[in-house]
């Protein structure tokens, strides 16, 4: 059953590459149609792909959000403190930021 989206929902490769994996990409294209991946995100997805670990056509015309210069500069804020994957890294400060 879809649900109402007010916020935006940004997949990182964790939840790319494990619906990928079991092929059920629809899932997540049910309860959020329009659903995104930040830039690094889909970079991280698609370097498991060209490693043949997972499968290339899985998240066809997945829109990809960009950092902007205000998210770059909070995301460095942020970065000593998550110690984290540029891609988890711009997911959650998007996701923080309301976007």
């Amino acid at each position: 059953m879809p649900t109402s989206q007010s916020k935006p929902v940004l997949l990182d490769n964790t939840v790319l590459s494990n619906f990928a994996l079991v092929n059920r990409t629809d899932i997540v294209m049910n309860l959020w149609p329009h659903c995104s991946t930040t830039v690094d995100a889909w970079r991280e997805f698609q370097s498991g792909i060209a490693l043949g670990y997972l499968p290339k056509e899985s998240w066809g015309g997945l829109p990809q959000i960009e950092l902007n210069e205000s998210d770059q500069g909070i995301a460095q804020q942020f970065l000593d403190t998550l110690g984290a994957a540029p891609s988890y890294k711009s997911s959650w400060i998007l996701g923080f930021a309301g976007r």
